[in-house]
């Protein structure tokens, strides 16, 4: 019954900011780096426990509303607890999720150790190589005429891949976001759709940058840096209004990365492991 009533106070307080702003769920996913979706499963059934702490999320609403948690709803998420089973494991959704992660973080291991070797690699790394291999993925999608995007309708290159319109408006926004120039794919090439659910997955990692002070700034500036973007560049998303440091990069990619791993560990339960592994925890 406590994780019930955390959730509808939870809901209660997004009300709020929608009622006082003036906004929609999408307004409000927009402002807070957040698929809308994520808030229609969050706001959907009052009476549903919460099957972990959703602390990273309503951090990211906090900051895209600029309006601060409220005791009451931080005290009300001290009362959750995982959903368990009878084998006390945790619930299917959860436990799906965290799998597909893991995965994920399985192939960033990989590329970590054929950058570094098995010495040199480092848990940073693997976050890191992952956002470098997503941002590239998304660049080597087919050139695309705008109306595709607006209209559904796909070229050959889509249907091989088998994406659908919303998928289309999703590459879109990433490839917004990634400091690209719209349709700027060079290769013929088409990714295979998994790479292509992979990278979307780990580039919306960066909800997790919304608690970072100037968290825009520090995404653009991340995506940039991943891709291989002029130093310049990079320091002007980052620093727009002062000069650069010679720290900034590290600085950047260290605290993306920061961000990343608090968000695995506070919604998935995913933590450093054993070497560059990581694995999860209930």
């Amino acid at each position: 019954m406590e994780s019930q009533s955390a959730r509808a106070i939870v809901i209660g307080w997004i009300n709020q900011i929608l009622e006082t702003k003036d906004w929609s769920i999408t307004d409000l996913a927009r402002n807070a780096g957040l698929q809308p979706s994520t808030l229609t499963r969050l706001m959907g059934k009052p009476d549903k426990p919460f099957g972990y702490k959703p602390m990273t999320t309503l951090k990211s609403i906090a900051g895209g509303s600029g309006v601060p948690i409220p005791d009451d709803v931080l005290k009300a998420i001290e009362t959750v607890k995982p959903i368990v089973d009878k084998e006390d494991k945790l619930s299917t959704s959860v436990e799906q999720d965290a799998t597909l992660v893991l995965g994920w973080l399985r192939r960033g291991a990989e590329l970590a150790y054929d950058l570094k070797g098995y010495e040199e690699a480092r848990h940073n790394d693997v976050i890191w190589q992952l956002l470098v291999e997503s941002v590239a993925i998304v660049d080597k999608l087919p050139d695309q005429e705008k109306r595709w995007l607006t209209s559904g309708r796909r070229s050959g290159g889509w249907n091989m891949i088998g994406m659908s319109r919303a998928e289309l408006i999703e590459i879109e926004r990433i490839r917004l976001l990634s400091a690209m120039k719209p349709f700027d794919g060079d290769t013929k090439t088409a990714p295979q759709r998994d790479d292509i659910d992979r990278a979307l997955g780990v580039l919306e990692w960066l909800r997790w940058c919304n608690c970072a002070r100037m968290p825009k700034r520090l995404v653009k500036a991340a995506m940039a840096l991943a891709r291989g973007g002029d130093k310049d560049i990079v320091h002007r998303h980052y620093r727009p209004n002062s000069k650069p440091k010679h720290t900034d990069i590290h600085e950047i990619r260290t605290r993306t990365v920061g961000f990343i791993l608090k968000g695995l560990k506070n919604d998935l339960g995913i933590v450093p492991g054993n070497g560059i592994t990581f694995k999860e925890v209930h």
